[in-house]
Order: C-alpha cells, then sequence, then structure tokens
C-alpha cells in the first residue's frame, strides 16, 4: 500500500479518535466523515482510499467488519465493531 508510511504516523491518532468517541459501533459512513476530514487536513496522503484506510485498521486489529442482518427489519448496512468491544 503506497500510503502506508502516513497512515501508519497517524494510526494512533485516529485510534485515539475511535476510543473518545461515545459510539462502539462505526457504520462506514461514520468513518468515512472522519477519513475525509483527516485527509483534508492532510493526516493522510491525497491518493489514500477509504479502502485502504478501513482495510489498514482491520489488518492493525483496531476494527473488526460486522454484517448485521435481520428478518424483522429491513437489511442493515454493514458497521465495523471495534475488537475491544467483543468482550462483553
Amino acid at each position: 500500500m503506497a500510503s502506508s508510511t502516513k497512515l501508519a504516523r497517524a494510526e494512533l491518532g485516529v485510534v485515539s479518535s475511535l476510543k473518545a468517541s461515545a459510539i462502539r459501533i462505526h457504520s462506514r459512513a461514520d468513518l468515512a466523515a472522519l477519513f475525509y476530514a483527516e485527509r483534508k487536513i492532510g493526516t493522510f496522503a491525497g491518493h489514500t482510499t477509504l479502502g485502504q484506510f478501513l482495510t489498514f485498521l482491520t489488518e492493525r486489529g483496531h476494527l473488526i467488519p460486522v454484517t448485521l442482518r435481520s428478518k424483522a427489519i429491513r437489511p442493515v448496512h454493514p458497521a465495523l465493531l471495534r475488537r475491544q468491544d467483543l468482550s462483553v
């Protein structure tokens, strides 16, 4: 991944932002908003994609993908849950 250097340098700050949030399940839209806000101020390289950002955080163990489904309600968008919150 070409943008891994800036992603690696930003890792602690991004993880701190996620931990500071009262939300424990983050939708793709929530994470996209964080990503684009950080990229706008130069935290990430301009060519870094949202997919690369999500893959990076997932591979590092900060997020895990979760797909929620129910027959009783309409399909829910995939969400990402922080790994440490699974021990509840």
